[in-house]
């Protein structure tokens, strides 16, 4: 009796054994495929239904196109389960974008978006982690087509959702990492009512901080609560950079006082990766939150496409730019 057990757990070794290469054989094999045009044939539900049960969505560890994106495991929580709101923007000849589709159309599930747009089983283009190695966004692209698709994972103002878009914009790369001037191009200690510009800088030269500070004027503000017209000296502009222990820049936080200037992004926060490249920002808008995601080409110095997330209370805004 112990001979014939000891026979089944053998045989269940060499069992799990031979599933483990088959595994390892089909993995390595998807990894090599290349990203087909959205021309392809969509499944139907019982082919969906069959992927389901196979489980195709596991995210793979690696960017697929970012030399120096992170390398770390999706969380669990992070590949939530259920249907999913999806935002289809498409880009018109007149160079505006609209939706394809009002309102946002709702999916089984992600792998019900991914067969729609052609991309069933097919590995992400690009994968952004935030700071805390969560996977914040996943993108799908088809280059060729200038087609794509992708999701939100839920760590910022955006729920858990998903986005398709047709079209490309082209735009000029703007490096404005080490600007001093606000976002569109003032220089605010030129202002007359500025009373003090500081500065300070690491060892090395680099910017740490830049203040001007000004008289602001609360004279709206005044005449809407009944009393006398007041001012203050306050902050009209302030930068801050901060730099990682090997000392490459990790974030560039920016705010400008509303009253000298406007509510639009008024708080920036800018993310760089290991290479000090922009990688994600986030900044403050008057009707909610916009979201910037920096996709490079391996260890390029200037990124290659931008993907825009307007957040417009709860509806987003979905477009795709490529640099000239």
């Amino acid at each position: 009796m112990k001979n014939a057990n000891n026979f089944m757990i053998l045989l269940s070794q060499i069992f799990i054994m031979l599933s483990l290469c088959i595994m390892l054989t089909d993995c390595s094999a998807e990894q090599h495929e290349n990203v087909t045009h959205l021309s392809e044939t969509i499944p139907d539900e019982t082919q969906l239904n069959n992927m389901r049960q196979e489980n195709p969505l596991q995210v793979t560890n690696e960017t697929a196109s970012d030399a120096a994106a992170s390398t770390k495991a999706v969380a669990s929580d992070a590949q939530p389960e259920g249907k999913i709101k999806v935002s289809n923007m498409i880009l018109g000849e007149n160079g505006e974008w609209d939706f394809a589709e009002y309102p946002l159309k709702e999916y089984e599930d992600k792998l019900a978006v991914l067969a729609e747009c052609g991309f069933a089983k097919k590995e992400p283009y690009y994968q952004y982690y935030d700071e805390s190695e969560r996977l914040n966004m996943e993108l799908y692209l088809d280059e060729a087509a200038k087609k794509g698709c992708g999701f939100f994972y839920g760590y910022n103002s955006l729920p858990f959702s998903g986005f398709i878009f047709d079209g490309m914009q082209a735009m000029e790369w703007d490096d404005s990492t080490y600007s001093t001037l606000t976002f569109d191009g003032i220089d605010a200690a030129t202002l007359e009512n500025v009373t003090q510009v500081s500065s300070d800088y690491t060892d090395d030269g680099r910017l740490l901080s830049y203040e001007v500070r000004g008289v602001t004027d609360y004279a709206e503000v005044c005449q809407a609560e009944g009393i006398e017209p007041q001012s203050a000296d306050e902050t009209l502009l302030s930068i801050n950079w901060f730099y990682r222990e090997d000392g490459t820049l990790c974030r560039r936080d920016y705010y400008h006082n509303s009253r000298a200037f406007v509510t639009t992004a008024q708080i920036q926060t800018t993310y760089y990766d290991e290479l000090g490249r922009a990688a994600y920002r986030e900044e403050y808008i008057t009707h909610g939150m916009v979201y910037y995601y920096y996709i490079y080409e391996g260890a390029d110095t200037e990124p290659k496409y931008c993907l825009t997330a307007d957040n417009n209370f709860g509806e987003y805004y979905i477009t795709m730019a490529v640099f000239q």
